[in-house]
Order: C-alpha cells, then structure tokens, then sequence
C-alpha cells in the first residue's frame, strides 16, 4: 500500500469507507425490515390467541368439551375452515381443532408445560411456510392450550425481494463509493497540488 501513490491511497481509504458504510446500512434495512416484520407476525398471533380467549372467558363453567367444541367451530368454521387454530383443556380433551392443523397434527403441550410468553415455531405444509404460536389460557379458574398459526408466504417473498433490490443496488453503490474516493482524494490534495504547482512557478522564474 505504500508503495502505492498518495491519490490512489487516499482513493481507495475513501471507497472502502463509503463502501463499508453503505453495506451496512444495507444490512441494518434488512435487518430492521425482518425486525417489523416478524413483530408484525407475532402480534397478528397473539391476537389471534386473544380471540379464543376471549371465546373461552364466555363459556359456561360447565360446559361439557363437545359443546365448547361446537361454539368453537360455530365461530371458526366460517372463518376459513378456522385457518390454523386447535384448542385443548388441561385433561388433554380437545375443544376445536381446524382441518389444516388436522391435516398437519403440530404437537400442541399441555397449558402447564407452556411458557407464560408462549411459543413459536414453524412448519412446513404445501408450499406454506406457517408459523405458530402456542399459549396457555385461563379463562373462568380453567387453564387451556391454544396453538394460532399464520402462513409467512408473503412477509417470506417481501423478505426476499428487498434481498434482491439490495443486491441489485450493490454494483451501484460501489460505484457510487468508486466515484466518491476518487473526488474526495482529489479535494483532499488540491491543496498540495496548488502549492506544488506555485512552488514550481517560483522556481521557473
């Protein structure tokens, strides 16, 4: 590096310092956009939650399991088929359970073997990526496992795209720092040049 001119050097201290900071901003927007997205997701999830919640804080206490079932799937069959949501009781009897988590059978624990803040995972079903959410409920001095789940297919190809405009901006912005390193080490040494060049004139003469 010594060897090289002190222009050169400069430029390429210049590039690498407009090129470091512009990778990572780049990686910062990834990240922060990744960051909304799943919180976005999480909280969708959880509201979900909330709703059979709040189906289960109106039931009558005594209640048999099959007539909670019944209101459930009064509620949520219309729904979609119920999307991706099953319920289950303490005893392990199951209060509702949607076609598509039937069809997947995700492993759903008992409310007592559930963190308060609950649990997320993902499967694969089809081509959906989904993502769940099991969590323990007490509504009415009963305790209840409830598992929500959300298909990812479109915050996963937002994801995606923004990867791919970042790396198609990638040639642009070194270029860009290219062009940047080579105009700051000119501006840089425009001092030295003109006094090398009044130097030389004083000479001349």
């Amino acid at each position: 590096m010594r060897s090289l001119p002190i222009r050169v050097r400069l430029t390429l201290w210049y590039f690498a310092m407009f090129a470091s900071a512009a990778a990572l901003l780049c990686l910062a927007s990834l990240w922060m956009l990744k960051r909304s997205v799943d919180a976005a997701e999480n909280h969708e999830l959880q509201e979900r939650a909330d709703d059979a919640r709040m189906v289960l804080s109106h039931e009558d206490p005594g209640m048999s399991p099959q007539q909670i079932h019944d209101e459930f799937a009064s509620i949520y069959d219309f729904k979609d088929d119920g999307k991706y949501l099953q319920v289950r009781d303490e005893s392990g009897n199951w209060l509702y359970r949607s076609k598509r988590m039937m069809a997947e059978n995700p492993a759903l624990p008992a409310p007592g073997l559930l963190p308060k803040t609950g649990v997320i995972t993902e499967f694969h079903q089809g081509t959906h990526v989904v993502r769940t959410l099991s969590y323990p409920i007490a509504a009415r001095g009963n305790h209840y496992s409830v598992q929500t789940g959300i298909a990812m297919n479109k915050p996963l190809a937002l994801l995606a795209s923004f990867r791919t405009d970042l790396l198609l901006l990638t040639p642009l912005a070194i270029l860009l720092a290219a062009a940047g390193g080579h105009f700051m080490s000119r501006k840089a040494l425009s001092p030295v040049a003109a006094l090398l060049k009044r130097a030389a004139s004083m000479i001349a003469i």
